[in-house]
């Protein structure tokens, strides 16, 4: 998880909702020492977790700052635009928009997405 709110508070949110056992990573702006849309965040939570960022995908329900961003540096953006009401992306390339969570498990392993 990247996100650009406060470490303490996102913490705290993650462990009053239950998810914070389930997230192997979960990297802040504060931490990181810049915020997305920068690519480094992207690049330093792949680095973190051992991972290549063209093999790794960002879900985030901010177009220009998580999916748009996250191709900037490299990854596959996954933009979640849950009431369908956001611009068409099908023609941005590694952009893939989503209206459910339950989507991401048909892009998982996917190159063609």
């Amino acid at each position: 998880m990247i996100t650009n709110g406060d470490a303490v508070q996102q913490r705290a949110k993650l462990k009053a909702i239950g998810l914070d056992a389930r997230l192997p990573y979960v990297l802040t702006s504060s931490e990181a020492g810049v915020a997305k849309p920068a690519a480094e965040i992207f690049l330093a939570a792949c680095a973190a977790l051992r991972l290549r960022p063209a093999e790794t995908a960002y879900v985030g329900d901010r177009l220009a700052t998580d999916a748009r961003a996250a191709v900037d540096a490299g990854l596959r953006g996954v933009w979640l635009d849950r009431d369908a009401s956001g611009p068409d992306v099908r023609d941005e390339a590694g952009v893939v928009r989503i209206t459910g969570l339950d989507a991401v498990v048909g892009l998982v392993g996917r190159a063609d997405g």
